[in-house]
């Protein structure tokens, strides 16, 4: 009895790939790790953001200030537009933000440089946290000499139109917003970006 044929054809040798083909395939990489690092770099510290603030008087920032050592909320109360002549750094941030904690000392270096050479301030605002959590937060951070808004500071966020954080605003000599930055910053970025606004008015 002569056994029954499979019906299936048995594989043949594997068919090479074309050179063509392999060569057709390496402007495609090269396209896409092109697009990997663009993305990459566009995500990187000092990201700005679009905002319709942005050309503007800066809008009204008062409040209450932390004392960081103590984690009480002083009687002393913050006003921006009593800061002429300095350039002034906004930024809402909050302790159980990573990035926020990843720019802080950051943060902390361009305070203390330009409050040393007398020709800026930074100023954060706490955004949604109690005061005694931001207190514990700069007393292992270091402390701070600068102000720091709290309570409540929802009206501020909706003024300055923020939804998350860290938000950053740089605010010009003049009161008037130049930049709003929705990623971590460093020192050396936002010194790029005052000496560029700096350059550019002459």
């Amino acid at each position: 009895m002569t056994p029954e044929r499979s019906s299936a054809t048995p594989p043949g040798p594997a068919r090479r790939r074309p050179r063509w083909a392999a060569l057709a395939a390496i402007p495609v990489g090269v396209v896409v790790v092109v697009l990997i690092v663009v993305l990459a770099v566009s995500k990187q510290a000092g990201d700005s953001a679009d905002s319709n603030l942005v050309g503007k008087a800066a809008p009204g920032l008062t409040g209450k200030l932390l004392d960081s050592a103590s984690g009480k909320v002083t009687s002393t109360s913050f006003d921006l537009p009593a800061q002429p002549g300095k350039w002034v750094v906004v930024n809402f941030f909050a302790s159980w933000c990573v990035p926020c904690r990843d720019e802080a000392p950051e943060l902390k270096k361009w305070a203390e440089a330009h409050e040393a050479a007398g020709d800026g301030e930074l100023v954060q605002i706490v955004y949604q946290e109690s005061p005694s959590d931001s207190a514990r937060f700069f007393r292992d951070n270091g402390g701070s000499s600068w102000p720091v808004v709290v309570g409540d500071t929802g009206n501020l966020s909706l003024d300055w139109g923020v939804a998350k954080v860290p938000e950053t605003f740089l605010v010009d000599p003049s009161g008037r917003i130049v930049l709003k930055v929705i990623a971590p910053v460093t020192q050396a970025w936002l010194d790029r970006q005052i000496a560029e606004f700096q350059q550019a008015a002459g």
